[in-house]
């Protein structure tokens, strides 16, 4: 065991990580929620990182983001994250940043109370056999509005469990934000629970608010989800930022196979078109 944190320099290549092994920060505490003190305290700092082999680690306890990888001057590249696992209750406790290109996340468990799964931007990147629980922080995925994304695949995914909270999945952009968002997949996603608790604490399947030059091509493909709230998603575009492509196949909510946006419990605007169910 040791207890601390490490950080790997800036334009850094071909390094492992490898357990077995537990990396915890029970030492500190979770103080604040600047991002800067959150890049601080976060377990495993680095920027432009490539050819990273991360594998067999334990991260506890900890007190800022757990493996946050920044993406300065497209450095960032061909990282690989496997059998690792990581549990942590503080809030703010991101699990694995997804920026850059051609990252492969694997086998892994994740349970803490922020994004399990975020990206600022990212390109052919591969998410697979994930077991995770979040907290009333914890998305199974943001998207944020730094740089494009592109080629993104979540296939076996099993979220089991969802404290009351935000929602699974958000995709949330500025207004003006002139990036695309596209060709995004999830297979074989299974959600065991996702309770509301209050108007606050919606906990719907998913948000779209978006200000990205578009957002195109997504595929939500055997999707289960196994209770169902009174308020499941929304799909919000701007005349300047349209959503159009979202397919929905074999998506099962409550038990009951979903056939459109209103049996699913979804709301979209007039500048989110092309949804459609099979």
């Amino acid at each position: 065991m040791v207890e601390g944190s490490f950080i790997i320099p800036y334009n850094t290549q071909n390094v492992s990580i490898k357990g077995r092994g537990i990396l915890t920060m029970g030492e500190w505490k979770h103080e604040s929620t600047d991002i800067t003190w959150l890049g601080l305290h976060s377990a495993i700092k680095a920027n432009g990182v490539s050819n990273l082999q991360m594998e067999g680690v334990i991260f506890t306890n900890t007190c800022g983001w757990t493996i946050p990888i920044y993406n300065s001057d497209n450095l960032t590249f061909n990282n690989q994250f496997r059998n690792l696992k990581m549990i942590s209750w503080n809030g703010n406790t991101d699990g694995i940043w997804v920026n850059g290109n051609n990252h492969i996340i694997d086998d892994c468990f994740i349970f803490n109370n922020d994004d399990i799964i975020m990206s600022h931007g990212a390109m052919n990147c591969k998410i697979s056999n994930l077991v995770a629980w979040g907290g009333p922080w914890g998305r199974l995925y943001y998207l944020s509005n730094q740089a494009s994304t592109t080629g993104i695949l979540f296939e076996n995914i099993n979220l089991i469990g969802k404290d009351g909270g935000v929602e699974l999945i958000q995709v949330l952009g500025e207004t003006g934000t002139k990036i695309n968002i596209g060709n995004i997949t999830f297979k074989n996603l299974r959600v065991e629970a996702h309770p509301k608790t209050n108007n606050y604490n919606t906990n719907k399947f998913i948000i779209f608010n978006s200000a990205y030059k578009s957002v195109t091509n997504w595929l939500f493909e055997d999707i289960t989800i196994d209770d169902k709230n009174p308020d499941e998603g929304d799909f919000y575009g701007t005349v300047n930022s349209p959503i159009n492509g979202v397919k929905f196949k074999n998506l099962k909510i409550g038990g009951v196979k979903v056939n459109s946006l209103s049996e699913g419990n979804m709301d979209k605007n007039e500048f989110a078109t092309g949804i459609t169910f099979e």
